[in-house]
C-alpha cells in the first residue's frame, strides 16, 4: 500500500515546483516586457504622431501644401533661387533657367540665366521698350509688356559668362576668350576695345509684391511633393538608408511586446 502522507508530500512538491517555474516565467516575461517597452516608446510615439496627421490629411489640407525650402532637399531637389529687379516699371524675376515678367514666364534658357538688361533706344520711337534676357546660350528680346520679339543664338564660340549694355543698343558679351560688342540692330559682332574684364550689368534687387510673389511661388512648385507625401514618407522611415528594415524591426518589436503583454495578462499579477 502506498503511504498517503508520502503521496501528498510528493504532490505538494510537484505543485511547488510548478508554481516556482510559473513565477520564474512571469518574472522573465515581465523583465523582457519592460525592456521591450522602453525600446518601443520612440517608434510608438513616431507612428502615433504621423498616423494622426495622415488620418486628418483633408482637415489639415496637407495634400494642398507644396514643399519648399529645406524639405525639398530630403528628395534631392534644390530649392529654386529667385532674383527680382524692377525694369521699366515691371518686376522681372529670374531663376536658374527661366525669366518671369510680373510673375509670368517670358523666356526659358536651355543652360542658365545671366541678366535682364533694359534697352532704351534699340527700338523705333513710340514702340514698347525692349529688354534683353541674356542666357549662357542665347539672348531673348522681349517688350516691356512681356511679348517675345526674337530669340538670338549666342554669337560667341563659347558660352556667355556675363553681359552689359552700352550705347542703349549694343551688348558687351564676355566669354572665356574675351569681350565682344554685339550690335543688336545690325547683329554685328566686334571685339570690345575696353578690355576683356567688362562686368555684368547688375540691377538693384527688389522684393516682389505679395500678390506677385504668391503667383510666382505657385509656378515653382515641384509636382507631387506635398506635406502629405512628406508625412507618409516620414511614417515609413523612407528617408533613412535602412528605413524599410527599421520599419519591419519596429513592427516586430510591437508584436513581441503585445505577445508578452498578453502572456502577463493571462498569468495575472505575480503574488509576492
Amino acid at each position: 500500500m502506498s503511504d498517503p502522507a508520502a503521496s501528498e508530500s510528493t504532490d505538494l512538491r510537484s505543485k511547488g515546483a510548478k508554481a516556482l517555474v510559473g513565477r520564474t516565467s512571469v518574472r522573465l516575461f515581465r523583465a523582457w516586457h519592460r525592456k521591450l517597452a522602453w525600446l518601443a516608446i520612440l517608434p510608438l510615439i513616431w507612428f502615433s504622431i504621423t498616423g494622426v496627421l495622415l488620418n486628418h490629411t483633408d482637415d489639415l489640407s496637407l495634400g494642398a501644401r507644396p514643399l519648399t525650402g529645406i524639405w525639398l532637399k530630403l528628395y534631392g531637389v534644390e530649392a529654386t533661387s529667385v532674383a527680382s529687379t524692377l525694369v521699366f516699371e515691371s518686376y522681372l524675376s529670374q531663376t536658374e533657367r527661366q525669366f518671369y515678367l510680373d510673375a509670368k514666364p517670358v523666356a526659358e534658357c536651355s543652360t542658365r540665366t545671366l541678366a535682364a538688361l533694359p534697352l532704351s533706344s534699340a527700338n523705333p520711337s513710340g514702340q514698347p521698350n525692349l529688354i534683353a534676357l541674356v542666357c549662357a546660350s542665347q539672348v531673348s528680346l522681349i517688350t516691356d509688356t512681356g511679348e517675345l520679339v526674337e530669340v538670338l543664338q549666342n554669337p560667341l564660340s563659347s558660352p556667355i559668362e556675363s553681359a552689359r549694355v552700352i550705347n542703349d543698343e549694343a551688348l558687351v558679351l564676355n566669354d572665356q576668350s574675351g569681350a565682344y560688342v554685339w550690335d543688336l540692330v545690325n547683329l554685328q559682332l566686334t571685339p570690345y576695345e575696353g578690355g576683356s574684364d567688362a562686368p555684368a550689368q547688375a540691377s538693384r534687387p527688389v522684393e516682389l509684391p505679395k500678390t506677385l510673389e504668391a503667383q510666382l511661388t505657385a509656378q515653382l512648385i515641384v509636382p507631387g511633393l506635398t506635406a502629405e507625401r512628406l508625412i507618409q514618407d516620414l511614417h515609413a522611415f523612407r528617408f533613412l538608408p535602412l528605413g524599410r528594415w527599421l520599419l519591419d524591426l519596429s513592427a516586430l518589436l510591437l508584436i513581441v511586446l503585445s505577445i508578452t503583454g498578453f502572456r502577463l495578462l493571462g498569468r495575472g499579477k505575480l503574488k509576492r
